[in-house]
Protein backbone atom coordinates (compact mmCIF):
# COMPACT_ATOMS: atom_id res chain seq x y z
CA UNK A 1 0.00 0.00 0.00
CA UNK A 2 1.32 3.33 -1.18
CA UNK A 3 1.44 6.94 0.72
CA UNK A 4 -1.29 7.51 -2.19
CA UNK A 5 -3.50 5.15 -0.87
CA UNK A 6 -3.19 5.50 2.80
CA UNK A 7 -4.31 9.55 1.80
CA UNK A 8 -7.07 8.47 0.11
CA UNK A 9 -8.28 5.69 2.87
CA UNK A 10 -7.90 8.81 5.42
CA UNK A 11 -10.04 11.12 3.35
CA UNK A 12 -12.67 8.32 2.28
CA UNK A 13 -13.42 7.25 6.47
CA UNK A 14 -12.50 11.33 7.57
CA UNK A 15 -9.97 10.46 9.53
CA UNK A 16 -6.08 11.69 10.08
CA UNK A 17 -3.25 9.56 8.07
CA UNK A 18 -2.04 8.70 11.66
CA UNK A 19 -5.20 7.15 12.26
CA UNK A 20 -5.23 5.32 8.96
CA UNK A 21 -2.22 4.05 9.18
CA UNK A 22 -2.44 2.68 12.84
CA UNK A 23 -6.54 0.59 11.62
CA UNK A 24 -3.81 -0.77 8.84
CA UNK A 25 -1.67 -1.67 11.43
CA UNK A 26 -4.89 -3.57 13.83
CA UNK A 27 -6.26 -5.30 10.78
CA UNK A 28 -2.79 -6.42 9.70
CA UNK A 29 -1.98 -7.82 13.48
CA UNK A 30 -5.50 -9.28 13.94
CA UNK A 31 -6.53 -10.63 10.70
CA UNK A 32 -9.97 -9.73 11.13
CA UNK A 33 -12.28 -7.01 9.72
CA UNK A 34 -13.22 -6.93 13.97
CA UNK A 35 -9.84 -6.08 14.72
CA UNK A 36 -10.72 -2.44 13.96
CA UNK A 37 -14.24 -2.11 15.55
CA UNK A 38 -13.86 0.45 19.15
CA UNK A 39 -12.44 -0.55 22.05
CA UNK A 40 -12.95 0.60 25.46
CA UNK A 41 -9.93 3.15 26.32
CA UNK A 42 -7.87 2.64 29.47
CA UNK A 43 -6.29 -0.32 30.30
CA UNK A 44 -7.51 -4.15 28.86
CA UNK A 45 -9.37 -5.74 31.56
CA UNK A 46 -7.84 -7.87 34.15
CA UNK A 47 -4.84 -5.72 33.74
CA UNK A 48 -2.88 -4.70 37.13
CA UNK A 49 -0.24 -2.08 37.70
CA UNK A 50 0.39 -3.22 41.42
CA UNK A 51 2.78 -4.66 43.52
CA UNK A 52 1.85 -7.96 44.61
CA UNK A 53 2.22 -6.73 48.45
CA UNK A 54 -0.43 -4.02 48.10
CA UNK A 55 -2.71 -6.34 46.10
CA UNK A 56 -2.64 -8.89 49.21
CA UNK A 57 -3.12 -6.00 51.44
CA UNK A 58 -6.33 -5.00 49.66
CA UNK A 59 -7.14 -8.24 49.56
CA UNK A 60 -6.83 -9.16 52.71
CA UNK A 61 -8.73 -6.28 54.20
CA UNK A 62 -11.94 -6.93 52.14
CA UNK A 63 -11.77 -10.18 53.27
CA UNK A 64 -11.39 -9.41 57.03
CA UNK A 65 -12.91 -5.64 57.50
CA UNK A 66 -15.33 -5.01 54.43
CA UNK A 67 -17.31 -8.68 53.59
CA UNK A 68 -18.40 -8.58 57.47
CA UNK A 69 -22.52 -8.12 58.59
CA UNK A 70 -20.91 -5.33 59.79
CA UNK A 71 -21.38 -3.75 56.55
CA UNK A 72 -18.78 -1.12 56.71
CA UNK A 73 -18.83 1.51 53.73
CA UNK A 74 -16.67 1.82 50.78
CA UNK A 75 -14.47 5.21 52.30
CA UNK A 76 -13.85 2.82 55.04
CA UNK A 77 -12.70 0.03 53.29
CA UNK A 78 -10.61 2.75 51.54
CA UNK A 79 -8.96 4.16 54.75
CA UNK A 80 -8.50 0.47 56.10
CA UNK A 81 -6.56 -0.10 52.96
CA UNK A 82 -4.54 2.82 52.72
CA UNK A 83 -3.04 2.91 56.42
CA UNK A 84 -2.35 -0.76 56.34
CA UNK A 85 -0.09 -0.22 53.16
CA UNK A 86 0.98 2.90 55.17
CA UNK A 87 2.25 1.16 58.13
CA UNK A 88 3.87 -1.38 55.93
CA UNK A 89 6.11 1.19 53.90
CA UNK A 90 4.10 1.10 50.82
CA UNK A 91 2.90 3.71 48.63
CA UNK A 92 -1.27 3.75 49.47
CA UNK A 93 -3.36 2.99 46.31
CA UNK A 94 -5.83 5.23 44.66
CA UNK A 95 -9.62 5.06 46.04
CA UNK A 96 -10.62 3.84 42.34
CA UNK A 97 -8.00 1.22 42.29
CA UNK A 98 -9.33 0.17 45.64
CA UNK A 99 -12.94 0.24 44.44
CA UNK A 100 -12.39 -1.89 41.00
CA UNK A 101 -10.96 -4.56 43.19
CA UNK A 102 -14.11 -4.66 45.07
CA UNK A 103 -16.62 -4.48 41.66
CA UNK A 104 -14.01 -7.55 40.43
CA UNK A 105 -16.39 -9.41 43.33
CA UNK A 106 -19.15 -11.32 42.24
CA UNK A 107 -22.18 -9.47 43.67
CA UNK A 108 -24.18 -12.19 45.15
CA UNK A 109 -21.26 -13.34 46.75
CA UNK A 110 -20.48 -10.21 48.02
CA UNK A 111 -23.97 -9.72 49.62
CA UNK A 112 -24.03 -12.61 51.20
CA UNK A 113 -20.95 -12.12 53.31
CA UNK A 114 -22.15 -8.58 54.12
CA UNK A 115 -25.87 -10.24 54.91
CA UNK A 116 -27.67 -8.30 52.24
CA UNK A 117 -30.88 -9.90 51.96
CA UNK A 118 -32.25 -8.25 49.21
CA UNK A 119 -29.51 -8.23 46.86
CA UNK A 120 -29.20 -11.73 47.71
CA UNK A 121 -32.47 -12.47 46.79
CA UNK A 122 -32.70 -10.26 43.44
CA UNK A 123 -29.83 -12.37 42.15
CA UNK A 124 -30.96 -15.89 43.10
CA UNK A 125 -31.89 -18.01 39.74
CA UNK A 126 -35.67 -19.06 39.71
CA UNK A 127 -37.25 -21.81 37.74
CA UNK A 128 -38.90 -21.08 34.86
CA UNK A 129 -40.21 -21.37 30.96
CA UNK A 130 -38.91 -19.24 28.54
CA UNK A 131 -41.49 -20.25 25.91
CA UNK A 132 -42.48 -18.51 22.94
CA UNK A 133 -46.64 -18.66 21.57
CA UNK A 134 -46.58 -17.38 18.23
CA UNK A 135 -44.16 -16.63 15.23
CA UNK A 136 -41.27 -13.95 15.93
CA UNK A 137 -42.44 -13.55 19.27
CA UNK A 138 -38.52 -13.98 20.39
CA UNK A 139 -35.91 -13.18 18.10
CA UNK A 140 -32.32 -13.07 18.20
CA UNK A 141 -30.71 -9.83 17.14
CA UNK A 142 -26.81 -10.28 15.87
CA UNK A 143 -24.97 -6.96 17.06
CA UNK A 144 -21.78 -8.16 15.18
CA UNK A 145 -20.59 -4.80 14.41
CA UNK A 146 -18.55 -5.76 10.80
CA UNK A 147 -18.98 -8.95 8.59
CA UNK A 148 -16.71 -9.55 5.74
CA UNK A 149 -17.43 -11.80 2.93
CA UNK A 150 -15.02 -13.11 0.66
CA UNK A 151 -15.59 -15.45 -2.68
CA UNK A 152 -12.94 -17.26 -4.89
CA UNK A 153 -12.95 -17.25 -8.84
CA UNK A 154 -14.59 -19.67 -10.50
CA UNK A 155 -18.18 -19.21 -7.91
CA UNK A 156 -21.15 -18.98 -9.26
CA UNK A 157 -21.52 -15.76 -7.87
CA UNK A 158 -18.06 -14.50 -9.05
CA UNK A 159 -20.07 -12.05 -11.99
CA UNK A 160 -21.32 -10.11 -9.28
CA UNK A 161 -19.62 -7.62 -7.57
CA UNK A 162 -18.34 -7.99 -4.23
CA UNK A 163 -19.16 -6.29 -0.54
CA UNK A 164 -17.79 -3.31 0.70
CA UNK A 165 -18.86 -0.12 3.79
CA UNK A 166 -21.44 2.01 2.25
CA UNK A 167 -20.28 4.40 4.78
CA UNK A 168 -23.92 3.67 7.05
CA UNK A 169 -23.31 0.76 8.29
CA UNK A 170 -24.24 -1.65 6.06
CA UNK A 171 -22.48 -3.32 3.33
CA UNK A 172 -23.15 -2.95 -0.34
CA UNK A 173 -21.53 -4.48 -3.73
CA UNK A 174 -18.46 -2.94 -4.21
CA UNK A 175 -15.97 -3.25 -8.14
CA UNK A 176 -14.39 -6.50 -8.76
CA UNK A 177 -13.44 -7.45 -4.96
CA UNK A 178 -13.23 -11.37 -6.08
CA UNK A 179 -10.59 -13.33 -4.65
CA UNK A 180 -7.75 -15.01 -6.20
CA UNK A 181 -6.82 -19.01 -5.31
CA UNK A 182 -4.61 -17.78 -2.74
CA UNK A 183 -6.97 -15.76 -1.02
CA UNK A 184 -5.07 -12.44 -0.97
CA UNK A 185 -7.60 -9.59 -2.00
CA UNK A 186 -7.46 -7.56 -5.75
CA UNK A 187 -7.83 -3.95 -5.53
CA UNK A 188 -7.62 -2.47 -8.01
CA UNK A 189 -11.08 -1.25 -10.08
CA UNK A 190 -11.19 -2.67 -13.07
CA UNK A 191 -12.89 0.46 -15.70
CA UNK A 192 -14.79 -1.63 -17.92
CA UNK A 193 -16.90 -2.96 -15.38
CA UNK A 194 -19.45 -1.36 -12.74
CA UNK A 195 -18.36 -0.44 -8.83
CA UNK A 196 -20.87 0.42 -6.18
CA UNK A 197 -20.74 3.61 -4.02
CA UNK A 198 -23.23 4.77 -1.34
CA UNK A 199 -26.36 2.87 -2.65
CA UNK A 200 -25.15 3.90 -6.76
CA UNK A 201 -23.20 2.02 -9.56
CA UNK A 202 -20.84 3.64 -10.87
CA UNK A 203 -20.32 2.58 -14.84
CA UNK A 204 -19.10 3.68 -17.94
CA UNK A 205 -21.49 5.53 -19.96
CA UNK A 206 -22.30 4.99 -23.44
CA UNK A 207 -22.48 7.14 -26.70
CA UNK A 208 -26.24 7.37 -26.32
CA UNK A 209 -25.88 8.16 -22.28
CA UNK A 210 -24.16 11.52 -22.69
CA UNK A 211 -26.48 13.98 -22.88
CA UNK A 212 -27.93 12.30 -19.57
CA UNK A 213 -25.32 14.86 -17.77
CA UNK A 214 -28.25 17.18 -17.76
CA UNK A 215 -30.16 15.32 -15.72
CA UNK A 216 -28.40 16.13 -13.05
CA UNK A 217 -29.21 18.61 -10.62
CA UNK A 218 -27.38 21.68 -10.45
CA UNK A 219 -29.42 23.19 -7.04
CA UNK A 220 -26.78 25.24 -5.09
CA UNK A 221 -26.69 28.36 -3.00
CA UNK A 222 -23.41 30.13 -3.38
CA UNK A 223 -22.34 32.61 -0.32
CA UNK A 224 -17.86 32.92 -1.41
CA UNK A 225 -16.29 32.34 -4.85
CA UNK A 226 -12.59 32.33 -5.51
CA UNK A 227 -10.74 34.97 -7.97
CA UNK A 228 -7.19 34.89 -8.54
CA UNK A 229 -5.07 38.07 -8.11
CA UNK A 230 -1.37 38.77 -7.69
CA UNK A 231 -1.33 34.80 -8.43
CA UNK A 232 -2.80 33.97 -5.68
CA UNK A 233 -6.50 32.73 -4.54
CA UNK A 234 -8.27 35.77 -2.59
CA UNK A 235 -11.85 34.61 -1.52
CA UNK A 236 -14.52 37.20 -1.64
CA UNK A 237 -18.43 37.02 -0.83
CA UNK A 238 -20.49 36.85 -3.64
CA UNK A 239 -24.15 35.17 -3.59
CA UNK A 240 -25.93 33.69 -6.22
CA UNK A 241 -29.21 30.66 -6.16
CA UNK A 242 -28.63 28.50 -8.93
CA UNK A 243 -31.37 26.10 -9.68
CA UNK A 244 -30.55 24.67 -12.85
CA UNK A 245 -28.33 24.66 -15.71
CA UNK A 246 -27.08 28.19 -16.66
CA UNK A 247 -29.45 28.79 -19.91
CA UNK A 248 -27.52 27.08 -23.36
CA UNK A 249 -24.99 25.33 -21.38
CA UNK A 250 -26.36 22.38 -22.52
CA UNK A 251 -26.74 23.37 -25.75
CA UNK A 252 -22.52 24.71 -25.74
CA UNK A 253 -21.03 21.66 -24.42
CA UNK A 254 -22.85 18.66 -25.85
CA UNK A 255 -21.22 19.02 -29.05
CA UNK A 256 -17.99 18.90 -26.80
CA UNK A 257 -18.51 16.73 -24.82
CA UNK A 258 -19.58 13.97 -27.94
CA UNK A 259 -16.31 15.24 -29.16
CA UNK A 260 -14.22 14.16 -26.45
CA UNK A 261 -16.32 10.57 -26.02
CA UNK A 262 -15.30 10.74 -29.49
CA UNK A 263 -11.56 10.95 -28.76
CA UNK A 264 -11.52 8.30 -25.97
CA UNK A 265 -12.42 9.94 -24.01
CA UNK A 266 -13.36 8.21 -20.22
CA UNK A 267 -17.00 8.81 -19.29
CA UNK A 268 -18.04 7.77 -15.47
CA UNK A 269 -22.01 7.87 -14.60
CA UNK A 270 -22.92 7.02 -10.98
CA UNK A 271 -26.56 5.92 -11.38
CA UNK A 272 -29.49 5.74 -8.50
CA UNK A 273 -31.61 3.36 -9.65
CA UNK A 274 -32.35 4.97 -13.80
CA UNK A 275 -30.93 8.11 -13.01
CA UNK A 276 -28.04 9.64 -13.57
CA UNK A 277 -26.90 11.17 -10.66
CA UNK A 278 -23.29 12.03 -11.03
CA UNK A 279 -20.61 12.13 -13.58
CA UNK A 280 -17.63 12.56 -14.31
CA UNK A 281 -15.28 13.13 -17.35
CA UNK A 282 -12.03 12.86 -18.57
CA UNK A 283 -10.71 14.27 -21.95
CA UNK A 284 -7.79 11.41 -22.69
CA UNK A 285 -5.83 14.26 -25.35
CA UNK A 286 -3.22 16.07 -23.84
CA UNK A 287 -3.80 19.84 -23.33
CA UNK A 288 -2.36 21.86 -25.10
CA UNK A 289 0.28 23.80 -23.19
CA UNK A 290 0.56 20.52 -20.87
CA UNK A 291 0.95 17.96 -23.09
CA UNK A 292 2.10 15.60 -20.08
CA UNK A 293 -1.49 17.03 -18.27
CA UNK A 294 -4.99 15.37 -19.38
CA UNK A 295 -7.91 17.95 -18.27
CA UNK A 296 -11.03 16.73 -15.95
CA UNK A 297 -13.46 18.17 -18.41
CA UNK A 298 -16.52 17.23 -15.95
CA UNK A 299 -17.07 16.44 -12.31
CA UNK A 300 -21.30 17.21 -10.89
CA UNK A 301 -22.87 15.56 -8.45
CA UNK A 302 -26.67 16.22 -7.84
CA UNK A 303 -27.71 18.15 -5.27
CA UNK A 304 -29.36 15.70 -2.65
CA UNK A 305 -26.12 13.27 -3.29
CA UNK A 306 -23.34 16.07 -2.80
CA UNK A 307 -21.94 14.57 0.84
CA UNK A 308 -21.91 11.40 0.35
CA UNK A 309 -18.19 11.42 -1.16
CA UNK A 310 -19.50 10.37 -4.45
CA UNK A 311 -17.54 13.03 -6.38
CA UNK A 312 -14.21 11.84 -4.20
CA UNK A 313 -14.96 8.07 -5.68
CA UNK A 314 -15.51 9.63 -9.17
CA UNK A 315 -12.74 11.51 -9.19
CA UNK A 316 -10.43 8.86 -7.62
CA UNK A 317 -11.62 6.57 -10.79
CA UNK A 318 -11.10 9.08 -13.12
CA UNK A 319 -7.16 9.26 -11.55
CA UNK A 320 -6.26 5.75 -11.93
CA UNK A 321 -7.21 6.24 -15.69
CA UNK A 322 -5.14 9.30 -16.19
CA UNK A 323 -2.42 7.23 -14.15
CA UNK A 324 -3.02 4.37 -16.32
CA UNK A 325 -2.45 6.14 -19.77
CA UNK A 326 0.97 7.25 -18.67
CA UNK A 327 -0.17 10.59 -17.75
CA UNK A 328 1.01 12.68 -15.26
CA UNK A 329 -2.25 14.56 -13.44
CA UNK A 330 -4.99 16.67 -14.41
CA UNK A 331 -5.82 19.79 -15.77
CA UNK A 332 -8.75 21.45 -14.12
CA UNK A 333 -10.85 23.98 -15.06
CA UNK A 334 -13.42 24.82 -11.92
CA UNK A 335 -15.80 26.93 -11.41
CA UNK A 336 -14.93 29.70 -9.25
CA UNK A 337 -17.56 28.69 -5.96
CA UNK A 338 -15.75 28.19 -2.53
CA UNK A 339 -17.12 24.45 -2.40
CA UNK A 340 -15.86 23.16 -5.77
CA UNK A 341 -12.40 24.95 -5.61
CA UNK A 342 -11.54 23.52 -2.40
CA UNK A 343 -12.77 20.45 -3.27
CA UNK A 344 -9.97 20.32 -5.75
CA UNK A 345 -6.90 21.77 -3.06
CA UNK A 346 -7.81 19.39 -0.69
CA UNK A 347 -7.01 16.34 -3.38
CA UNK A 348 -3.40 17.81 -4.30
CA UNK A 349 -4.70 20.05 -6.89
CA UNK A 350 -2.34 23.89 -7.06
CA UNK A 351 -3.28 27.33 -9.06
CA UNK A 352 -1.58 27.16 -12.50
CA UNK A 353 0.72 30.22 -12.39
CA UNK A 354 0.11 29.89 -16.44
CA UNK A 355 -3.06 28.63 -17.41
CA UNK A 356 -3.40 26.94 -20.58
CA UNK A 357 -4.15 29.59 -23.60
CA UNK A 358 -6.86 27.53 -24.81
CA UNK A 359 -8.80 26.40 -22.16
CA UNK A 360 -8.25 30.00 -20.28
CA UNK A 361 -9.42 31.61 -23.17
CA UNK A 362 -12.89 29.35 -23.33
CA UNK A 363 -13.39 29.82 -19.18
CA UNK A 364 -11.67 33.07 -18.24
CA UNK A 365 -13.76 33.23 -15.21
CA UNK A 366 -13.09 29.49 -13.70
CA UNK A 367 -10.20 29.16 -11.28
CA UNK A 368 -7.79 27.24 -13.66
CA UNK A 369 -5.71 24.46 -11.74
CA UNK A 370 -3.73 21.11 -11.74
CA UNK A 371 -2.98 18.16 -9.94
CA UNK A 372 0.54 16.49 -10.44
CA UNK A 373 -0.02 12.68 -9.44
Amino acid sequence: MTAADVALLATEVETSRATAYRLIKLFRAGGTVMSLVDRKRGRPEGHRVLDDKREEIIRTTINRHYLTRNRPTVSQLVRDVQTNCISAGLKRPHRRTIKARLEEIELQRRAKRRGETEIVKQTQAVPGVFAASRPLQVVQVDHTKADIFCRRRGDPAADRPALADTGDGCLQPHGDGILPDDGRALPAVDQRRSTMTMGTIIRPLQRAEVELVWQIERREVVQEIYEVADGRLHLRPQFYDTREWPDGEPEIYTPILFDCFDHDGVFLGAFAGEKLVAAGVVDARPVGDYPNLRQLAFLHVSHDWRGKKLALRLYQLCKDTVVGSGAEGFYISSTPTRRTVEFYLRQGAKLMARPDTTLVSIEPDDIHLAHWF
